[in-house]
C-alpha cells in the first residue's frame, strides 16, 4: 500500500492506492461542504420562512430533482 501510482514507470509500475483513497476522500469533503449548508439552509428556509405558495413550487422541484439519479446530473 503505497503512496505513489505510476502504472507505466519505465523502471519498475507503482500501484500504491493511498492517492486514489485520499483523492476519493478529499473530493467527498469538498461535495460535503458544498452540499450541506445548502440542504439545511433550504430545510430551514421551507420550514421557517417561506409562504405556502414558495413552498409548494420548491417542494415540487426537490422532488423532481430527487428523482433524477446523480450520476444523470453529474453528466449534465
Amino acid at each position: 500500500m503505497g503512496d505513489v501510482w505510476n502504472p507505466s514507470g519505465y523502471t519498475e509500475p507503482k500501484f500504491g492506492i493511498l492517492s486514489l483513497l485520499m483523492s476519493s476522500i478529499m473530493v467527498t469533503a469538498g461535495a460535503m461542504l458544498i452540499a450541506i449548508p445548502i440542504g439545511v439552509g433550504t430545510a430551514a428556509y421551507l420550514a421557517e420562512f417561506a409562504s405556502r405558495k414558495v413552498e409548494k413550487y420548491v417542494k415540487q422541484a426537490i422532488d423532481i430533482l430527487a428523482g433524477i439519479p446523480s450520476v444523470t446530473i453529474g453528466f449534465l
